[in-house]
């Protein structure tokens, strides 16, 4: 089963922590979308959050060169 959450979003980093339940063996993976786009795949594997013992926490930077000249921009 897939879990996971937003924890922080601002205009200079994306965090929070993921976990399929279901794949605890595996890697695990987020996809930042900017804007619908595909912008980045970051693993999560800090230990910023531990669940089952597995640590699934991630961070993403927003560079400048992501935002485009943006103000604004939707994350998902």
């Amino acid at each position: 089963m897939l879990q996971g959450r937003v924890e922080t979003y601002g205009a200079d980093a994306i965090s929070g922590w993921a976990l399929d339940t279901s794949r605890l063996g595996d890697d695990q993976f987020v996809e930042i979308l900017l804007d619908d786009q595909h912008c980045a795949t970051v693993r999560a594997n800090l230990s910023h959050k531990t669940v089952n013992g597995k640590p699934c926490g991630f961070k993403f930077a927003l560079v400048p060169e992501l935002r485009n000249g943006r103000k604004d921009g939707r994350i998902s």
